[in-house]
């Protein structure tokens, strides 16, 4: 029945933009310092300003001074100018509001003056992003915006006007007026065709796709993202090209294509490492972090959580080292490990104390209260949601604020204390209202009713939730509509309306067929019944009363009034009954009672069936988790592979709990043997030969002496059918098998394959040799097998596998995965660590497999030399 606001971050971003290496530039910025005369020293210094104005104010400030004042020297008004618009962006975003805003109207009437028109668009925007962004204050961002607009379309600046309009748009957009942002988008798009923009047409019309996204109108979303994606892709720009790949991934993760989503965001990220885009390439695999998060898949989300963070340190990405700590916090707040969660949010208030990012450190410090509070640990919690309270106040960001209070609120109404939760939630209100954010509005209503519903107060907390339930039916938001009618549903429920309460589930039902289990069957069952009582007992109330009624009356009433007296001749029937029932008690008392007896004997010999079944079933289990421990010694420890081939991985994935799949390793004067091996059948028989032909291949190696890959199968053949040929019975066992052999010191490598091919990839290239198609084991036409030499070659990485992977059936029709799309899967990963690709061969497997059966045994072996 609880309900909280969920704070979420926008996935996607809104403008077409481009990456820098920031320590780069200012290298090279103060290279130009040294030697920069006149104007040109004048334009570094206004170029280094704008570089330090992310994360420095101190040298932002002092580089814009000392341009104005060599501007000034010189009588370059221009110049002048520029100096002042930095001065005042810098006083804008560090919250020195009121000299920023003067100065910024200076400097708007300066550009004027001059004729400088870009320049004041530039401060109009300055003006615009310091209402929207630093103080959330929407209606104040438009009525600038607006003033950007009329002031382009006079001068008929249209590109200008078209970037006013794209504003306009992403103001509506936070404020939830979607229909509103859509017109403003379109505006834009018209310009743009208009100009022949097209770079930021595309842009523009990613916009609408978001929009369409947040509707929950998904197909509209990815149809405008495709545009998208074409007009890029004429223009062979490769980084907006990944941007909106990515967008269509996200749309499709939310639409449950969780499997085509996830090769898109790998194919984005290949993108991104082409055009070197490092802080792109982060944001895609956290993308990946967060779809395995939503799947529960906390482990794999984690790992990914980890490769971000690192990309970030590596590249030095100051500024987003902190939200990487903070994703990684959250998934240990998922995973329950609040221990962890508090290790890295702390680090990650550390990170923005650092960089001197205050907004974000504050909601670093939100974030831990709410660990805090899932942990019971209430002063503490308390303690930090106040501290962030306080950063917020002094920052006068109004959507910050909203959620300090709100975060104030549920814990205020977790420790019980519902007055001043209801102080904290009618503040966040307020600001919400002000913003003009009906989602926001319409959250927190919400929750002023659910702390009504916990008082008992059902008429305040229905007031509430229908205020709430006639906001969502403006927004269009599916999920939090579902919300509104559940939450109605109990209410009425308690107030004992149970035509209204049963309404609103079925509504709610409706929105969530896929929700839909046995508890709400039968709530709805509870209250459909009573709903019926209630309406019987009026319509007989009310026949009883009217003894006047007219005969077109009774004859429209005559088929609804013999039900009830059907129905009363039911109950005089059953109390006829009941009452020579009760006269005959005695009787049946006796043979209730050798019914019982009777009952409690079956019941009995039932029970001791059960437990026979349950014991045998044991048993079975027993003996065959004791086969597991048996087939697990003659795989090779992961500490033995890992000493020999320091750089591999093993997917490893029996179809039950023992295996017809097996792995083996051999190694002896500087030649390492390592194969992937598939026996006849799965479970208790698969796993049976599989000892056989695992305890042929030693015999091959140690007893014979064989170092020649195929001359090893050729005696290992010989062996498994000596073996079965003991039982005097024709038996076709044996196995597929693929059997490499690195000989380091020498740089040479030989494989030889029984119907189990090899792959590598070389160079960015994937390469396969076919195996023999002969099994090891009986064969009608059998051959001597081959040995395939393969050049050495460092940074090649191999893969041996048996068929299981390739032969699943899953995906949305049900066919095989196939060899040639785990080619290119293994091309497209063997870029990661050896780890990391086990990972996503899982995942890839899982998402697959879906809710189809597992085929067979699955082995995948990757060796980087």
């Amino acid at each position: 029945m609880k309900n909280r606001i969920r704070v979420t971050s926008l996935l996607i971003a809104f403008s077409v933009g481009f990456s820098f290496s920031q320590t780069k530039k200012i290298d090279s910025l103060n290279t130009e310092l040294k030697t920069g005369q006149g104007e040109k020293k004048i334009d570094v210094l206004l170029a280094l300003s704008n570089e330090y104005r992310a994360e420095n104010e101190e040298k932002a400030l002092k580089y814009a001074l000392e341009a104005k004042e060599l501007a000034q020297k010189a009588g370059n008004k221009k110049k002048v100018l520029e100096g002042k618009i930095c001065e005042a962006k810098i006083y804008l975003k560090y919250g020195q509001d009121k000299k920023g805003l003067e100065l910024s109207e200076e400097a708007i009437n300066d550009g004027i003056a001059l004729k400088e028109y870009d320049a004041v668009v530039r401060m109009y925007k300055s003006q615009y992003y310091y209402y929207r962004d630093i103080r959330s204050d929407m209606k104040a961002a438009i009525l600038i915006i607006d003033k950007a607009i009329a002031f382009t379309s006079q001068n008929n600046l249209q590109p200008l006007l078209g970037d006013a309009y794209n504003l306009r748009g992403v103001a509506y957009y936070y404020l939830g007026n979607l229909k509103e942002a859509e017109k403003c988008f379109l505006s834009c798009v018209a310009i743009r065709k208009k100009t022949g923009d097209k770079m930021e047409e595309a842009g523009t019309i990613m916009n609408i796709g978001i929009l369409f996204y947040n509707s929950g109108e998904y197909k509209k979303s990815i149809e405008y993202y495709t545009k998208a994606y074409t007009v890029f892709e004429q223009l062979k720009d490769t980084l907006n090209i990944a941007k909106s790949i990515v967008n269509i991934a996200m749309t499709e993760s939310d639409m449950g294509k969780i499997f085509e989503a996830k090769a898109k965001l790998i194919k984005a990220s290949e993108l991104y490492k082409a055009v070197h885009n490092k802080e792109e390439l982060a944001g895609c695999i956290e993308n990946i972090s967060n779809i395995l998060s939503k799947e529960g898949k906390m482990d794999s989300s984690l790992i990914y959580a980890f490769k971000v963070l690192k990309i970030r340190e590596d590249s030095k990405e100051g500024k987003s080292i902190g939200i990487s700590l903070s994703n990684i916090a959250s998934i240990y707040h998922e995973m329950k490990q609040n221990d962890l969660a508090l290790d890295y949010i702390n680090k990650a208030i550390a990170q923005e104390d650092k960089i001197g990012n205050v907004l974000r450190k504050a909601n670093r410090i939100n974030f831990k209260g709410s660990i805090c509070l899932s942990m019971d640990k209430y002063a503490e919690a308390e303690k930090c949601y106040l501290e962030a309270l306080k950063i917020r106040e002094s920052l006068g960001n109004k959507r910050e604020l909203s959620v300090s209070y709100t975060s104030l609120g549920n814990l205020n109404q977790r420790l019980k204390r519902p007055d001043q939760a209801l102080d904290y939630y009618l503040k966040a209100l307020k600001i919400n209202e002000e913003m003009g954010n009906k989602p926001g509005i319409a959250g927190i209503t919400n929750n002023i009713g659910v702390l009504y519903y916990d008082k008992k107060d059902y008429k305040r907390s229905i007031e509430y939730y229908e205020k709430a339930l006639a906001l969502r039916k403006t927004l269009g938001d599916i999920r939090e509509l579902s919300e509104s009618y559940l939450t109605l549903s109990n209410s009425y429920k308690e107030t004992k309306d149970f035509e209204k309460a049963y309404n609103f589930h079925v509504l709610y039902t409706g929105l969530n067929d896929s929700l839909f289990n046995k508890k709400f069957a039968s709530s709805i069952s509870e209250m459909q019944t009573k709903y019926e009582t209630d309406k019987q007992k009026q319509q007989i109330d009310l026949l009883e009363k009217d003894q006047k009624i007219s005969d077109e009356e009774i004859k429209r009433k005559n088929t609804q009034r013999n039900a009830f007296a059907i129905g009363g001749i039911l109950v005089l029937a059953l109390l006829f009954f009941a009452v020579r029932g009760y006269r005959q008690k005695q009787k049946d008392n006796k043979v209730i009672s050798q019914q019982k007896e009777l009952v409690e004997l079956k019941s009995a010999e039932t029970e001791a069936q059960k437990n026979l079944v349950e014991e045998k079933q044991k048993e079975i289990i027993d003996s065959i988790t004791y086969a597991k421990r048996l087939q697990n010694a003659i795989l090779p420890a992961p500490s033995l592979i890992n000493e020999y081939l320091p750089n591999n991985f093993i997917f490893y994935k029996p179809k039950d709990i023992i295996a017809g799949d097996f792995y083996w390793m051999y190694a002896t004067n500087g030649l390492i043997f390592i194969a992937a091996a598939d026996s006849t059948g799965h479970g208790v028989p698969g796993a049976l030969v599989s000892i056989v032909c695992s305890n042929a291949l030693d015999k091959a190696v140690k007893e014979f002496g064989l170092r020649d890959t195929g001359k090893i199968l050729d005696k290992t053949t010989d062996l498994v059918l000596e073996t079965f040929d003991k039982s005097g019975e024709e038996i076709k066992d044996g196995m597929d098998i693929s059997l490499i052999c690195f000989d380091k010191e020498n740089k040479k490598i030989t494989w030889s394959g029984a119907n189990n091919q090899l792959l590598y990839v070389k160079d960015g290239q994937v390469n396969s040799i076919k195996a023999d198609k002969q099994p090891v084991g009986k064969s009608d036409h059998r051959q001597p097998f081959t040995t395939n030499e393969i050049e050495y070659s460092e940074g090649s990485i191999f893969y041996l596998m048996t068929d299981g992977f390739a032969d699943q059936f899953g995906g949305p029709r049900g066919k095989k995965f196939m060899y040639k799309k785990l080619e290119e899967k293994l091309l497209n990963i063997s870029v990661e660590t050896v780890q990391l690709q086990k990972t996503i061969l899982d995942e890839v497997f899982k998402s697959w497999k879906g809710e189809l059966e597992q085929l067979d045994d699955v082995t995948i072996i990757g060796i980087r030399i």
